[in-house]
């Protein structure tokens, strides 16, 4: 969680940007550097500056920001650049920028390496604003280009030449707001043209390793909220949420590409990416945890020395999303899991390993699953001394109900496909070897099956007695269906404890 917290109030101190009108009021260059201190302090950042103002311009230099990181008892130093902050005589702020700032980050502790990293952050049209009142300031910005860039590494008082890293931004702009006393709440939007980035790495052993990742993307547009108490301890998630830490952010890219290679010593890989774009969307509070990414038109190519050929693949949509409560409750709480695979096709040259004769349909495959429920939590999930205690095996709730929203399997000539609801019994814990008993059905359709164990067993990639077997369990659990190579099933579970097949008790 530390990289989480550190990363909110450094970008709070460069004004990533947020949604918002500005208030009509005033503020002046003290407030709103009182404004950064107060929340960056929250944080637990210990800050240095000095300090001078003169004619309404308030200079800060010599900046120091200082991080304790219990887990490994080291401290993580921030150094930038002068910032000043001019008043401009309507009530507003301007924050200026040094085209070019130093940013020195000093890693230091008895159980890591020490280490001194400096980036150059480098601004090109840069300007924002600060209005507002001090409970309540807006920010507004905008930069025709920004780039940060690695300039030297140095790990126990040797450096490093492990070659180069960096990120370049054209056409930033965005508004930020952040308001409140006791619990800041910020609102942020931001968006960018193109984005592109550069990795490459040298073997810091002096060796002939060599890792390059490049690309970018052609647009980013970002947005969050959060709400953060005054002196939450990130670093113990679940007492911060109840304390009202929250935050939902998301975003969404253009069409991007992105290319990488490795070589050691005879070991070689190379590959490549593209999408038509992605999103993402994350929340967390006190009831929940969502986190849900998708890509579109992805494709991807890979070869190297461990690879027999090269390979190449592409799907038209690929996503999951996940929704599930954190918080122990004496009431069931929703969760959910989606997963999507669809329109996945591979080269020819990968079918041609196994299927010379083009024998299997290579219509595009597609794996959909989507699931929802309840669940009653017993310990609080994000509490690590709560999860520490539970006993080995133990579960850390109670599975009310489950349903199988749609159930998609589609490849190579066959479909299945299914839905069905359970209901749990957490009191009986016997009938079923320590789960909890469920009652409910689920509905199951199968398409092409036996023709596809046909053409398997007649490429020789399965036996004939396993395929045998395939259809003799097929047989226990599926009756045939109106139309030709099909199947239905119909399992249930009934509150009497017996497991039906198509009304034929198993259990």
């Amino acid at each position: 969680m530390k990289y989480f917290r550190n990363t909110v109030a450094a970008g709070t101190l460069i004004a990533i940007s947020a949604t918002a009108q500005p208030a009509l009021a005033d503020v002046t260059a003290e407030e709103v550097w009182a404004n950064w201190t107060s929340y960056l302090t929250s944080f637990g950042y210990g800050l240095e500056t000095s300090r001078e103002m003169v004619d309404g311009v308030l200079t800060i230099s010599d900046i120091s920001m200082r991080m304790d990181v219990p887990e490994d008892q080291s401290t993580v130093t921030v150094s930038l650049g002068d910032i000043t902050l001019t008043e401009r005589g309507d009530g507003t702020v301007a924050v200026d920028l040094p085209s070019e700032m130093p940013i020195v980050i000093n890693v230091a502790g008895p159980d890591v390496e020490e280490a001194d990293i400096t980036l150059e952050q480098r601004t090109t049209g840069f300007s924002m604003v600060v209005s507002g009142a001090p409970g309540d300031m807006t920010y507004t910005y905008s930069a025709a280009g920004l780039s940060l860039a690695l300039v030297d590494l140095v790990v126990e008082d040797e450096p490093l030449d492990i070659g180069r890293a960096g990120i370049d931004v054209t056409n930033l702009s965005g508004l930020t707001q952040v308001r409140g006393d006791t619990v800041r709440e910020l609102a942020q939007k931001v968006s960018t043209g193109q984005i592109t980035y550069m990795l490459d790495i040298n073997d810091p052993e002096g060796g002939d390793g060599r890792l390059i990742f490049e690309g970018g993307m052609e647009s980013l547009q970002a947005k969050a909220e959060a709400a953060v108490p005054m002196d939450v301890d990130l670093e113990d998630m679940a007492a911060a949420t109840r304390a009202g830490f929250a935050v939902k952010a998301g975003y969404e890219t253009g069409p991007g590409q992105m290319n990488f290679s490795f070589q050691e010593d005879d070991e070689t890989m190379q590959g490549a990416t593209t999408s038509d774009g992605g999103t993402l969307e994350m929340a967390i509070s006190e009831s929940e945890l969502f986190y849900g990414a998708g890509i579109a038109n992805l494709t991807l190519q890979l070869a190297g020395s461990e690879v027999p050929i090269p390979l190449e693949a592409a799907a038209e949509s690929f996503g999951y999303e996940l929704l599930m409560p954190v918080s122990k409750s004496d009431e069931p709480q929703e969760f959910g899991i989606t997963a999507l695979l669809d329109g996945f096709t591979m080269s020819e040259m990968i079918w041609g390993i196994f299927d010379p004769d083009e024998e299997l349909p290579r219509d595009p495959a597609t794996v959909e699953i989507e699931m929802s429920g309840e669940a009653r939590l017993t310990s609080d999930l994000l509490d690590t001394a709560q999860m520490e205690a539970l006993d080995e095996g133990d579960a850390p709730g109670e599975l009310h109900s489950l349903n199988l929203e749609s159930l998609v399997l589609r490849a190579v000539g066959a479909e299945l496909t299914g839905e069905g609801a359970f209901t749990f019994d957490n009191t009986d814990l016997e009938s079923y070897d320590g789960v909890p008993a469920p009652i409910g059905e689920v509905n199951l359709s199968l398409t092409g099956g036996n023709t596809l164990l046909d053409t398997l067993v007649g490429m020789g990639l399965m036996p004939e007695e396993q395929a045998n077997g395939m259809r003799m369990m097929m047989g226990l659990f599926a009756v045939p269906g109106d139309a030709p190579d099909t199947l239905t099933s119909k399992i249930e579970f009934t509150e009497d404890k017996q497991v039906l097949a198509n009304g034929q008790r198993l259990k």
